[in-house]
């Protein structure tokens, strides 16, 4: 087998693309090889392409091939100076590192050989790796050897081209199995946000066969959980403002728990900023998942998603083409390994999935509904879950133990006559039920609208979220000691206030 480039070698690209002052480098270089050599493979016949990831002589004459173009490509380097960089490793380890790239997972299947769970690849520029104590970001000189988005996608499509399914603009999104027995997701655009593609997640098999003395007489690892700190905005807080600094520590505390948060509210009243506002106090090492219609919600700004990533639905085509609804981004999203899924409104059948979700103990969730009141909910619920594809009727018993279960925290807005957008309460659900056979609430703040000034006053002393809070080192106390500050420095205000009159 032997390699004629003719006139679609590299050098006549470099050549007329390149200036002597800017040479690429060894990186840009081994991306070009890299991508000539994905050409010649695929001039062989289809059988022998299929043949070469089983091994034997279809590998071997593959790696050939290889090894002839990378060799031919260094004899134009070496009589050319000024084509850039050649890669300073020996050309059998550049054959086996392509090899590697197009007929297995690169410097991934080293990852996938330590003691790890999760890689979630969040386009080309961020790969995040999770184990025991968390997500850590892989050393950048090895995501720069799997290359730019395209090349990773292709990467993954190779790995399971074997069942026949590719990830594209036309099945955007895909789960499979990998070769070695790990569970891949893949979600490519239109369904992947931003042009970041791809995302992906692989969730790592372990064959392990515990006994039981492994069981009785090996100690678990433990790793102490993370502490936190609420922000106390007290020393510059302004009693007309929407929240008070109390109900903004409420509110980071319930991100640090990772409770279940539903926004209610009609439509304009602010939503989607104050989801904005609360999901921006999730710890940047958690992993998020943003689903949305349209791309509105921004959080963790910077050049990479910092773990945070973005899906939007797909609407169906007069041409034809892929549609993908909301429900199915949930699905695809609790593959993707998240801490915390956020929906920017959940409209329909999606709410069945996420609800579902909650209830195997998926936590972190952040959504918003629109109703016109927390008593409202349960008949909008009612409505969603029962839109195909989920088709699901529930009674109203059902419903409210479903909610009170599953969500943590209401946070209900209102828009008041003369257009003011306030919070109009904060409550969290105990999981019981009222004698009405809804859900039991604890109210925790109250707005109250105009006649008490629109500002948010706290309500209780305790409340049945502080265990969960406790688990992050945080007490509902702290809280109260904020709300107590509060009274304070409204009285001073006002003091100031009779002063400037």
């Amino acid at each position: 087998m032997t390699f004629n480039p003719g006139n679609g070698g590299f050098s006549n690209v470099i050549m007329t693309t390149v200036s002597k002052v800017n040479m690429p480098g060894e990186t840009e270089v081994f991306d070009k090889l890299r991508e000539l050599v994905f050409r010649e493979i695929k001039k062989l016949p289809s059988d022998e392409q299929i043949n070469i990831r089983n091994g034997g002589e279809s590998a071997k004459r593959a790696k050939k091939l290889i090894v002839s173009v990378l060799e031919s490509e260094k004899l134009k380097f070496d009589s050319s100076p000024n084509m850039g960089r050649f890669p300073t490793q020996p050309i059998t380890e550049l054959c086996e590192k392509i090899f590697s790239l197009m007929y297995s997972l690169g410097p991934l299947d080293a990852i996938l050989a330590t003691d790890i769970e999760d890689i979630a690849i969040n386009g080309a520029h961020e790969i995040m790796v999770r184990d025991s104590s968390g997500w850590s970001p892989m050393p950048k000189e090895l995501i720069e050897q799997v290359g730019d988005g395209n090349a990773i996608l292709s990467m993954l499509n190779l790995a399971i081209s074997n069942s026949g399914q590719q990830a594209s603009n036309i099945q955007p999104i895909v789960d499979d199995k990998l070769p070695n027995g790990h569970r891949i997701s893949i979600v490519t655009e239109p369904v992947a946000a931003d042009g970041i593609i791809p995302l992906a997640v692989i969730r790592k098999h372990k064959e392990v066969n515990f006994t039981m003395e492994d069981f009785v007489c090996r100690p678990v690892k433990v790793h102490p959980p993370k502490k936190y700190k609420l922000i106390d905005l007290s020393d510059r807080w302004h009693p007309d403002a929407l929240l008070s600094p109390a109900a903004s520590a409420f509110l980071q505390a319930c991100m640090y728990a990772s409770l279940n948060v539903i926004l209610i509210g009609a439509t304009g009243v602010g939503k989607t900023s104050f989801l904005s506002n609360i999901g921006g106090f999730i710890p940047y090492d958690r992993r998020m998942l943003v689903l949305e219609d349209t791309r509105e919600l921004k959080f963790r700004p910077g050049d990479t998603p910092q773990n945070c990533i973005y899906m939007t639905t797909v609407l169906k085509r007069l041409e034809g083409g892929t549609q993908v609804t909301m429900d199915t981004l949930v699905k695809t999203a609790l593959r993707q390994r998240p801490d915390h899924l956020i929906l920017g409104e959940s409209r329909g059948a999606e709410m069945w999935d996420l609800l579902n979700a909650m209830q195997t103990g998926h936590a972190g969730n952040l959504t918003s509904v629109h109703a016109i009141s927390s008593g409202n909910l349960i008949d909008r619920v009612k409505y969603m879950v029962s839109l195909p594809p989920a088709s699901i009727h529930l009674s109203t018993v059902e419903a409210s133990k479903l909610i009170g279960s599953s969500f943590n925290v209401a946070i209900t807005l209102l828009m008041s006559n003369d257009g003011r957008r306030h919070v109009k309460e904060i409550t969290a659900f105990t999981g019981d039920l009222t004698s009405e056979n809804l859900p039991e609430l604890e109210y925790l703040f109250l707005g109250g609208g105009p006649e008490n000034g629109y500002r948010l006053q706290i309500q209780k002393e305790t409340t049945s979220l502080e265990p969960m809070f406790k688990k992050v080192g945080l007490s509902f106390s702290d809280i109260v000691a904020i709300a107590d500050k509060e009274s304070q420095l409204l009285e001073a205000f006002r003091e100031k206030q009779k002063i400037a009159e």
